[in-house]
């Protein structure tokens, strides 16, 4: 998803990480193991 403005484009990028984090079991505050 992709977003012209720049602070929504580093909004959607972090959301894509917490989601691939959430997805691998992680935490996405911690990077740790649930």
């Amino acid at each position: 998803m992709i977003k012209s403005e720049k602070g929504n484009l580093i909004f959607v990028i972090k959301n894509d990480f917490d989601n691939a984090n959430k997805l691998m079991g992680k935490d996405k505050d911690t990077n740790e193991d649930l």
